[in-house]
């Protein structure tokens, strides 16, 4: 069982220290998240030499999510656009997505437009999707 609060864990990604702004989609529907973003180095060993590479994840606080985290859903971090491969609830209160660069991920800003009828047009990929008010 976690010793810290939510409250601590959300400090911990802070923009001021750790933190980073990241665009979270799911199932045509994006959101706003923070988390940590981190890529260490690693070698992988091929037949008789090491290729360079890296492990980017996102770290965020798990309760703070807005949406269920899904293998294939799409990330958006500082320009980059990142796909989800897996993610690890660690226990504690925190999840680590383990993201792949997708250097063909079109990440447009949304632009959630109501409709006249109460629903709303989502942009995505330059298309715009309707989606029926809840």
């Amino acid at each position: 069982m976690a010793v810290e609060t939510e409250a601590d864990r959300l400090s911990m990604l802070s923009l001021s220290d750790w933190g980073s702004r990241a665009r979270y989609r799911r199932a045509g529907r994006v959101y706003d998240i923070i988390g940590i973003y981190d890529a260490p180095f690693v070698a992988v060993g091929v037949a008789d030499a090491d290729v360079e590479s890296s492990l980017p994840t996102f770290t965020v606080s798990t309760a703070s999510m807005p949406c269920r985290v899904g293998h294939g859903d799409a990330l958006f971090i500082d320009g980059r656009g990142y796909i989800v491969r897996g993610f690890q609830p660690d226990g504690t209160g925190m999840t680590v997505l383990r993201i792949e660069v997708d250097l063909d991920l079109d990440f447009d800003e949304p632009a959630n437009i109501e409709t006249e009828a109460g629903d709303n047009l989502v942009t995505e990929s330059n298309m715009y999707l309707l989606q029926e008010a809840a």
